[in-house]
């Protein structure tokens, strides 16, 4: 529904040979209350597509909370299926479900495709008001359950990407969910002020009386190898169990996605947590971000010239 979720592929139209694409359309809840207006903006945003080029044949029709397996057997069909050495997937408005998933298989697949990026583009603005709402439970997310029980003496930390909207975690602390575990918070900065004062606002919910064992961490929310290293230091490159919970901006979502794919086996497998929300606000973000007159959209080289880089 996002102004931005068209932005890559328009921008690079003219410049690249798509052999094969895939195009995912998830529908919010119908219970939820913007259901008419995003799915509206959905559809507006995939004419646009087709105006560009893109087949209707390539779109994939899902609901947000549906069971993860007919997406998951699409995910692989496609990485399976493809012609191309080059892998290009855009997250700026993927579900992190689904993005997470997807670096995962493509990490998997190691003699599959020789480069293989991830495209952001930031938006110009977010609305005001809350973003997403209803959450569900905390819960993992597909492929990413960890250990299924950690040894007595095994010590666990937890990495939380401090977004906009706790979206039930201040529930989770009042319930002990983190009681005893190192907490690390990682603090998107530099960033504009506006949203400074939601990330503090973040903070001040989650954990109203900070705690020895919470540590606050600031973090280039743009800046995937940076937070990619940090998460190397706090989980010890595996040694130790990592829980990570994504709810900042996408580019510090796939610094996690790369560890918890590279970190995924053994007793201190590394965990990722969510509280899906059920409804997103139809104005979650207006168009895209200039500086100087050009684009913000980002690309992160995960493999290149065949070598992984995490």
């Amino acid at each position: 529904m996002e102004d931005r979720s068209v932005f890559a592929l328009q921008l690079s139209r003219g410049a690249l040979d798509i052999a094969d694409q895939l195009m995912f359309s998830i529908a919010d809840s119908k219970e939820s209350r913007f259901f008419a207006k995003t799915t509206e903006l959905t559809r507006a945003n995939r004419r646009v597509l087709v105006r560009e080029g893109v087949s209707p044949d390539v779109f994939r029709e899902h609901q947000l909370l549906e069971p993860f397996g007919a997406i998951q057997s699409a995910i692989d069909e496609f990485l399976d299926g493809c012609v191309g050495k080059n892998l290009i997937f855009d997250i700026s408005s993927m579900p992190k479900k689904l993005f997470f998933f997807v670096v995962k298989r493509a990490i998997q697949r190691s003699s599959k495709f020789d480069n293989i990026l991830a495209v952001y583009s930031e938006p110009d603005s977010y609305s005001s008001k809350p973003l997403a709402e209803n959450p569900q439970q905390w819960s993992t997310l597909p492929g990413f359950d960890g250990p299924r029980q950690l040894p007595e003496t095994s010590e666990r930390r937890i990495a939380i990407a401090m977004g906009f909207e706790p979206l039930g975690l201040p529930d989770l602390v009042v319930q002990g969910e983190f009681s005893g575990v190192n907490t690390h918070l990682l603090f998107p900065f530099p960033t504009p002020p506006d949203r400074i004062r939601k990330n503090w606002e973040f903070a001040r919910d989650l954990f109203p009386n900070p705690v020895a064992s919470l540590c606050i961490q600031h973090v280039d929310g743009l800046n995937v190898p940076d937070v990619f290293d940090l998460l190397c230091n706090i989980g010890a490159d595996g040694q130790i169990q990592l829980t990570l919970a994504p709810y900042g901006p996408k580019p510090i979502s796939l610094a996690m996605a790369l560890y918890a794919s590279r970190y995924d086996s053994g007793p201190n497998a590394t965990a990722v947590y969510y509280t899906q929300p059920t409804s997103y606000n139809p104005d979650y973000s207006t168009g895209v971000r200039k500086v100087e007159g050009e684009a913000r959209v980002h690309c992160y080289a995960i493999k290149r010239l065949g070598q992984f880089l995490y």
